[in-house]
């Protein structure tokens, strides 16, 4: 099932240079590759269309996504995908943060450290939450302390559920809430659908979001990322989102297709 919101969406994706594709829930759900995923990424290339994975999942680096790809048969470098931690590196870095302390998973502490930044609970110029599945009573406490003591803070996105393939776990925008509702202070918040997140890849790519598309499962994040970016924003039905979500909401898909396959159709 297909939905264009105008005529002129069809002739953008005529156009088309590059296209941001999530991956958990648009590409495959947890570890399994959708069966039809392959041949939608050769389909693209066959078209001269460049994709990167965006994801706002930042418990893994660009260098474990690559290898974890590289498991279920898609080539990919480290130019390929930019995660909401790649794009905290970059907003830490613009403001000039060398020291910060981190709430993540020893894959993300590993990309900060790779990236040249100090990781102490010491003076930290910034407080870092990322999606820590290694979380615990202690690094929450420290936070505590630190945000009252006036560091700053910021997340690395805003998720509030990552689906599995048996349904959804708790990410990080319900885990922050602990420290919202302790300390009264709200992060900056990095990823999608936040104009830090696709503002620094466009650069890096040289491209204007007029030739880039976003494909993803969730409409607060992907579908709103597109929207906020001048993007074209395709929803696919295979992770979070349903029809009736979009029926609701206030954030509106331009395309809407069951798997991401389909989004080739518009190219036959």
């Amino acid at each position: 099932m297909v939905l264009l919101k105008n005529k002129s969406i069809e002739k953008r994706l005529k156009k088309l240079k590059i296209i941001f594709l999530d991956m958990d829930g648009t590409i495959y759900m947890g570890n399994d590759i959708f069966p039809w995923t392959i041949d939608f990424l050769k389909g693209l290339t066959a078209k001269n269309i460049r994709y990167v994975f965006l994801t706002n999942n930042s418990s893994r680096s660009a260098d474990a996504y690559v290898n974890k790809l590289a498991k279920m048969g898609i080539e990919a470098s480290i130019e390929d995908i930019y995660t909401s931690g790649d794009a905290t590196i970059d907003y830490l870095k613009e403001h000039k943060v060398k020291k910060i302390f981190l709430m993540g998973t020893p894959s993300l502490e590993e990309a900060f450290v790779k990236a040249g930044f100090k990781l102490s609970d010491n003076n930290p110029d910034m407080i870092v939450m990322g999606y820590d599945k290694t979380l615990t009573y202690q690094k929450l406490n420290t936070a505590y302390h630190l945000i009252k003591h006036g560091v700053p803070w910021c997340a690395t996105h805003p998720d509030m559920l990552c689906p599995t393939p048996t349904g959804f776990d708790i990410d990080l925008g319900a885990m922050m809430q602990a420290l919202i509702s302790a300390t009264g202070v709200e992060p900056k918040v990095i990823g999608k659908p936040n104009a830090e997140m696709t503002g620094p890849l466009l650069n890096r790519l040289g491209v204007s979001s007029e030739y880039v598309a976003i494909m993803g499962d969730r409409l607060y994040t992907d579908i709103k990322t597109g929207l906020n970016g001048g993007l074209i924003s395709i929803l696919v039905l295979t992770g979070e989102a349903t029809k009736e979500d979009v029926k609701t909401s206030e954030v509106a898909p331009h395309i809407m297709i069951d798997k991401n396959i389909d989004l080739l159709d518009f190219f036959s």
